[in-house]
């Protein structure tokens, strides 16, 4: 029996005012239900952030498919994405353009998404375990470069490897503080898990928040994003020319933050390597 629930994801994306037909191609291609962990493989094809493996969550489809059309693709363009996560974002990316290369710092993800890549066919897909933050200067210039967490600001070093005349498209701003009277109104039984967390020395308010982001922009949704005022990251497109930058502010979202260097676990088998899918 076939699976009605791409088709379905693409007439919702439709409504919502996404109607670039190559990109509701290789949303409707991507079988996002492989890039969720199982408890969640219910909700594959629901236009939602879901949480995935260390503290990351896997996009809503809609922002997903906003940034790639802000990218504004060609067949022959290199893209550079920082933060792979489940690898979802770079398989949407990969039948829109030459050669996409990602970057990831946390090893089981990428160890992930390169299993995700290879099933698929993916070949045009280039990963790499390493500093999101400092880009892939190894082979740049970029045509795109895509961000998939959040920065306060884009760092200088991965706008000198976009080409002139490139796009970087990615969440610029703080990332959420969630005051704890907005959590205490808004999200009830929230302030009290963390309470009880710090209160036993599992874990730090900040890192809650980090892994229950899905959980919380669920909550946003159903309340229609009442707070939204708490929030202060916007989806932006930058364009290099020859006299600097050209800013467009998009939408709003809520990211995870892009964080620098590597886990701890991670840092004695950084080899900075990368690896074809």
């Amino acid at each position: 029996m076939s699976d009605h629930r791409p088709i379905e994801l693409v007439m919702a994306l439709r409504k919502q005012g996404i109607t670039d037909a190559r990109v509701l191609s290789a949303v409707e291609r991507t079988p996002r239900q492989l890039f969720v962990d199982e408890p969640f493989a219910y909700a594959a094809y629901e236009n939602t952030a879901l949480p995935i493996a260390c503290g990351q969550t896997i996009s809503q489809p809609y922002v997903v498919a906003y940034a790639t059309i802000a990218l504004e693709l060609g067949p022959q363009m290199r893209v550079l994405e920082i933060g792979t996560g489940s690898g979802y974002q770079a398989a949407v990316l990969s039948p829109l353009c030459r050669k996409v290369y990602t970057v990831e710092r946390h090893k089981p993800l990428l160890r992930q998404a390169e299993a995700r890549f290879k099933a698929l066919k993916l070949d045009n897909v280039v990963t790499m375990h390493g500093d999101g933050l400092k880009g892939w200067p190894q082979q740049a210039p970029f045509d795109r470069i895509l961000l998939s967490a959040s920065v306060p600001e884009v760092p200088q070093i991965l706008i000198e490897q976009l080409k002139p005349g490139g796009i970087l498209v990615g969440p610029v701003g703080a990332t959420p503080s969630f005051d704890p009277a907005w959590l205490r109104e808004n999200l009830p039984k929230m302030p009290e898990e963390m309470r009880q967390l710090e209160e036993r020395g599992e874990k730090p308010r900040a890192e809650w928040i980090k892994e229950n982001q899905a959980k919380i922009e669920e909550r946003l949704r159903q309340l229609g994003l009442k707070g939204a005022e708490s929030f202060s990251q916007l989806l932006t497109k930058m364009i290099r020319t020859e006299t600097g930058l050209e800013q467009e502010a998009l939408i709003p979202v809520v990211f995870v933050p892009m964080v620098p260097g590597l886990p701890q676990e991670s840092r004695s088998s950084h080899d900075g390597s990368d690896r074809k899918t």
